[in-house]
């Protein structure tokens, strides 16, 4: 899968003095803005939380892929609990993986600049 996002790591360097927490690449390029209002330290989780995406996103699909092959390395019994729980956190996975593909688009989760 070609990757379409600005190349990881992403980090939260600190505030800047316009009222927003930037999340920069690498080189310090600006990816994403969040403003500060009422709450700076949810603020400040959610610039976290987005400098985190791409790692994100990678171990979704790092465990997708080592999931299908543990699967095909055994018998495809899953009625038990465990096998229930593996199917629930595969869906998981790949609605994360869905939201944060370019694909998503036009299925109500692009986000607006």
């Amino acid at each position: 899968m070609t990757q379409q996002h600005t190349p990881s790591p992403w980090a939260v360097p600190n505030w800047n003095q316009l009222g927003r927490i930037d999340v920069v690449d690498s080189a310090g390029g600006i990816v994403a803005a969040v403003y500060l209002r009422d709450k700076p330290r949810e603020e400040a989780a959610n610039a976290r939380l987005i400098a985190a995406a791409p790692e994100l996103l990678a171990a979704l699909r790092d465990y997708l892929v080592a999931e299908d092959i543990y699967n095909q390395a055994v018998t495809r019994k899953a009625t038990t609990v465990a096998g229930h729980l593996v199917r629930e956190k595969r869906a998981a996975a790949q609605a994360a993986i869905a939201k944060a593909s370019p694909q998503a688009r036009g299925r109500g989760q692009e986000v607006k600049p």
